[in-house]
């Protein structure tokens, strides 16, 4: 059975891309090839499968998945700290980063 699907991704110009979905794995794999945010994927930390198989993770709550590169950011913020004191507070390492934003 195939039913039309309307695509609009913020990413894209605004009008509306029609294309007819197909339940295959052959179809599934396609859109992947063609998913450009695809590559973000390698950049999170993902729990396997309970047979240690990758998994598809899907839960947006809370903190979602941990950026792998959070403990080097975490990490230059304790450096930092351990060696400027209260200084490191003033200091615009990483603009927009600051604990002090928040």
């Amino acid at each position: 059975m195939h039913w039309p699907v309307f695509l609009i991704p913020d990413f894209l110009p605004t009008f509306a891309l029609m294309t007819t979905f197909q339940a295959t794995l052959d179809y599934a794999r396609s859109l992947d090839r063609q998913d450009p945010l695809a590559g973000f994927r390698n950049q999170f930390h993902i729990p396997p499968a309970a047979d240690g198989s990758d998994s598809i993770y899907l839960c947006g709550n809370s903190l979602g998945l941990q950026p792998k590169a959070t403990r080097d950011y975490v990490n230059a913020e304790l450096d930092d700290w351990a060696r400027l004191g209260v200084k490191a507070m003033c200091r615009p390492a990483m603009p927009g980063c600051r604990i002090t934003n928040f």
